[in-house]
């Protein structure tokens, strides 16, 4: 081999070897890229993902209601958006961070909004919430999850009953506040959908007619309890959530009383005279009639129908009622028991009495010595009341020593005579008064013969007169009445004689009044001196 081919073949042995060197680490480094992707391993799903996918949050939206579980519907715009019941929610999750607004429609009128709570945690961007808006704004951290509960408050109802006493007795009633309206008697007026808090409604006057007696509330086991008050006529209704509360009001209607006079025979004419209640002058087989009284306890009495009548009886009528009314013709009085809406009527019976044929009596004329008439005799027959004392003499003021011939004259003096008066008493109730002995009766007193009549004349200012009757059985004792006035009251002053001689009498005057349930009743001793 010359040496130029040698030196070509040591440059090939030279050059190929690096050749196949270099294939070799490309098919090599070819393999391993190939092993490399086939020996990556999956994607872990606990390796977290890029940061703009971690910062991405959510907003919760719950409706809840007072009282809880109450049926409902809640619509609610913006974000999040959409209707839940009762208890439900709205969720969106995947949002960027940033200010989102959402607003609850008006509830009403089952429903007020009344509470709007939001839950970040302890974000420095704290979400807030106005309820009298209905609006929650989120302001969403990255990554966050916030919740906004929207508390809706059930509105109430409030009613209003009427009711009568006695039942199904017909009217009207006006109301007025909340609720507010007129109503007939067992009617209801009703308030719904109101919000929780305190009302108040009065029922105006029911008068004449009715009485308000009661009223009475209920709002079950509330902690606040409702109240009535029948003297103001009104009530108070602490309303609380989805509460119905029922107030009462119970009205009394009020009755009327009547007082008939009748007389025998009949067709007997006359007037007849009532104090207390009812009170006026009725005539014969009339009626007095004292219409919307208050159910309860009244008493009238008539006046002594003498000389021309004589009460006889006196009947009342008032149905079926428990507490009966009665009548009693000794004391010519009438008690009525006046229940609601009753009408109660008490019959006076009055008898005319045949006249009496008087005699003629001497003026000063004594059991002894005083002449009378042929027609009859001297009103002396009866007891001399000093021999024989009889209990009503101790109401007469006596003097120590009687004067000779006391006790034997049955008839004064006719003429001037004049009184002085001692000290007397009134009592009203429980309680009494002393009357001074002055001043004295105004002017003198004339007494007139009339036999078994006496008038005195000059007891009052207007110089009326009183008519005063022998008593039969007691020598030289009259009495009469006087028909007077007191401040719109009719007053009936008794008058009682005791004829010690024929130029001096004692005596005594009583009176008895009845106003709004209080009896007062007056005693007044008096001397008469002849003075003729």
């Amino acid at each position: 081999m010359s040496p130029r081919n040698s030196r070509r073949h040591e440059v090939w042995l030279t050059v190929v070897p690096l050749l196949i060197l270099g294939i070799l680490m490309l098919a090599s480094c070819s393999l391993f890229e190939g092993q490399e992707e086939a020996i990556q391993p999956a994607s872990d799903p606990t390796v977290p993902a890029s940061s703009e996918e971690t910062s991405r949050g959510t907003l919760i939206v719950t409706a809840v209601t007072v009282p809880a579980n109450q049926s409902g519907n809640f619509l609610f715009t913006g974000v999040p958006t959409g209707t839940v019941s009762t208890d439900g929610t709205l969720v969106i999750t995947d949002l960027a961070p940033g200010t989102y607004t959402t607003t609850q429609a008006n509830p009403a009128p089952d429903f007020d909004v009344t509470a709007i709570e939001c839950d970040d945690g302890g974000s420095p961007t704290p979400s807030s919430a106005d309820a009298q808006a209905r609006t929650a704004v989120f302001n969403l951290d990255p990554g966050e999850t916030i919740q906004c509960t929207f508390t809706n408050t059930q509105r109430g109802a409030l009613v209003v009953a009427s009711q009568t006493s006695p039942a199904g007795a017909a009217g009207s009633f006006l109301f007025t506040g909340v609720p507010s309206g007129t109503i007939p008697a067992n009617g209801t007026l009703v308030v719904a959908n109101l919000s929780p808090g305190t009302y108040s409604t009065t029922e105006a006057d029911p008068a004449p007619e009715f009485d308000l007696t009661a009223v009475d509330c209920n709002d079950g086991d509330s902690l606040t309890q409702s109240s009535g008050d029948a003297q103001t006529r009104t009530a108070v209704f602490n309303l609380d959530a989805g509460e119905l509360v029922e107030c009462t009001f119970t009205n009394t209607r009020r009755g009327s009383l009547v007082v008939a006079s009748q007389t025998s025979p009949e067709g007997a004419e006359g007037s007849f005279t009532f104090t207390g209640v009812p009170s006026g002058t009725v005539s014969a087989n009339g009626t007095l009639v004292a219409a919307n009284l208050s159910p309860g306890t009244y008493t009238t009495t008539q006046i002594d129908p003498a000389p021309d009548f004589e009460l006889t009886e006196v009947s009342c009528d008032d149905g079926g009622s428990v507490l009966a009314s009665s009548g009693d013709a000794n004391t010519r009085s009438a008690v009525f028991n006046l229940d609601a809406g009753e009408t109660v009527q008490c019959t006076f019976a009055n008898a005319r009495v045949a006249p009496e044929e008087e005699a003629t009596v001497v003026a000063g004329g004594s059991s002894a010595g005083g002449s009378a008439s042929s027609e009859g005799e001297l009103p002396s027959d009866g007891i001399d009341p000093f021999e024989d004392p009889d209990p009503d003499l101790e109401n007469f003021p006596l003097p120590e020593v009687l004067p000779p011939g006391a006790g034997t004259f049955a008839v004064p003096k006719a003429g001037p005579w004049s009184a002085v008066n001692r000290a007397g008493q009134m009592a009203c109730g429980g309680m009494s008064l002393d009357i001074p002995a002055s001043p004295p009766e105004n002017g003198t007193i004339e007494v007139r013969d009339g036999g078994r009549t006496l008038i005195g004349t000059g007891l009052q200012e207007d110089q009326a007169s009183i008519t005063l009757r022998a008593d039969p059985e007691i020598r030289g004792r009259y009495s009469g009445a006087f028909e007077g006035a007191e401040q719109g009251v009719p007053v009936t002053i008794n008058y009682f004689w005791q004829v010690v001689t024929d130029e001096y009498i004692v005596g005594y005057l009583t009176a008895s009044v009845t106003e709004q349930g209080v009896t007062c009743t007056v005693h007044r001793p008096f001397e008469l001196t002849y003075t003729g």
